[in-house]
């Protein structure tokens, strides 16, 4: 059960947070991911030719889920995420999360697949885009969560 209306067309409240050096090389850790881009600064600049050390995918994917997760409630199910990074996250950025619903499905008579598009901007450009897809309770009585759905109807 969410209490945002999420009808076609319907924008997301926006979020915003700042990484750090310590928030990317966790994020990379958690991950399992050892690439130095992603947790030595020294390695990053001289020999990746970046500016900083970058966030991964899995943390950019982790962030995304966060932010739908902390609108939506803990009923909610994400199906997909599919995303595109356009430009590196480095530490000591605001990251500016905006979502946008651009269509719905209905999975049942309480159930709706509903379809997001999500952008994270730094410095006001679009570092990464993405579409989600997540399932929600509509009944508006919080027992008909998606994580309830038999196997055979939960088709993401």
């Amino acid at each position: 059960m969410t209490k945002l209306s999420l009808s076609e067309g319907i924008s997301l409240p926006e979020l915003k947070s700042t990484t750090s050096v310590k928030s990317i090389q966790m994020g990379a850790i958690t991950s399992r991911d050892w690439a130095p881009l992603h947790s030595d600064q020294n390695w990053a600049t001289e020999e990746g030719n970046l500016p900083d050390i970058i966030m991964n995918n899995y943390t950019i994917n982790g962030w995304i889920s966060k932010y739908l997760t902390d609108l939506l409630g803990p009923s909610c199910r994400i199906g997909s995420i599919q995303f595109n990074i356009k430009k590196p996250i480095c530490p000591n950025q605001t990251m500016v999360f905006n979502g946008k619903v651009t269509s719905k499905e209905p999975i049942d008579d309480f159930r709706s697949w509903v379809f997001i598009e999500i952008t994270i901007s730094v410095s006001n450009e679009i570092a990464t885009s993405s579409l989600v897809k997540i399932a929600i309770d509509e009944s508006g009585k919080g027992t008909n969560s998606p994580w309830t759905l038999d196997p055979e109807e939960w088709i993401p």
